[in-house]
């Protein structure tokens, strides 16, 4: 059971924030475009500064929801750190 919930975790941190906003925004594929990199500085870069704040706050928004589901769901102290390492791993790779 605790696998499915890390793997749950894992999901939450691999959707493409980047991806999504500067498709939403700017309609590119921002892993095309600047150094193909999906994150908020290539966002910043060539899409807007607006479209990278985006960026930037769903990220914290996955980390903070990642804790805040982990504790919902009654995971002690240390699946709840191991629900942040998944869902930072999940948005590194």
């Amino acid at each position: 059971m605790e696998i499915g919930m890390l793997a749950m975790f894992y999901l939450l941190g691999s959707i493409p924030a980047a991806w999504l906003v500067a498709k939403l925004v700017g309609g590119k594929d921002i892993s095309h475009v600047g150094s193909g990199n999906v994150g908020v500085m290539n966002v910043a870069l060539n899409v807007s500064r607006w479209a990278a704040l985006v960026v930037f706050l769903v990220e914290i928004a996955k980390g903070i929801a990642s804790v805040l589901l982990a504790r919902k769901l009654g995971l002690g102290e240390a699946m709840t750190g191991l629900a942040v390492i998944c869902t930072v791993i999940g948005t590194r790779w």
